[in-house]
C-alpha cells in the first residue's frame, strides 16, 4: 500500500489586498444584525421624539379664575429646527433605516478591512524574522 505523498510549502508573505478584502467581507457581515437593530431603534426613537414634540406645539393650561391659554412650547423654547429635524425624518421611516443600516454595514467593513491588514504585515513581519510559515500538504485518494 503506498503511503500518501507528501509536500511541504513555506509561505513567505501573504498578500495584504487579499487578506483586507476578506475581513472587509467578514466585518459588513458581522456587523449586518447590529447594524439594523441600530437601525429600527432610531427610527423609533425620531418617531417618539416627533410625536412629543408636535404635542408640545399647542399645550393647554388652566389658570387660576377658570381662565385657559394655549401655549406653543416648541415656539417659546426654539424648538423648531428641532422639530423640522424630526418631522422631515420622521416623514421616510424607511430611507432613514437604510441610510442608517449602510453607514453601519459599510463601518464594520472598514475595520474589517483595517484588522486584515493588521493580521497580513503581522503575518510577514514573522513570516521575514522566522523565514515564513511552512505548510505540510497530503495528497489525498480520489474521491468516488
Amino acid at each position: 500500500m503506498n503511503a500518501p505523498r507528501r509536500a511541504r510549502y513555506r509561505v513567505r508573505s501573504v498578500s495584504p489586498g487579499a487578506l483586507s478584502r476578506q475581513g472587509a467581507a467578514a466585518g459588513a457581515l458581522i456587523a449586518l444584525p447590529p447594524a439594523a437593530l441600530l437601525a429600527w431603534a432610531v427610527v423609533r426613537l425620531v418617531d417618539v421624539a416627533h410625536q412629543i414634540v408636535e404635542g408640545w406645539r399647542a399645550v393647554r393650561l388652566t389658570l387660576p379664575a377658570g381662565l385657559s391659554a394655549t401655549v406653543n412650547f416648541v415656539d417659546l423654547l426654539h424648538l423648531q429646527p428641532a422639530h423640522i429635524a424630526l418631522r422631515s425624518w420622521d416623514a421616510a421611516p424607511a430611507v432613514v433605516f437604510a441610510a442608517l443600516t449602510l453607514a453601519a454595514v459599510l463601518i464594520g467593513a472598514v475595520f474589517g478591512a483595517i484588522v486584515g491588514l493588521v493580521i497580513s504585515a503581522l503575518a510577514n513581519l514573522s513570516a521575514a524574522a522566522g523565514g515564513g510559515a511552512v505548510i505540510e500538504l497530503e495528497e489525498l485518494p480520489p474521491h468516488n
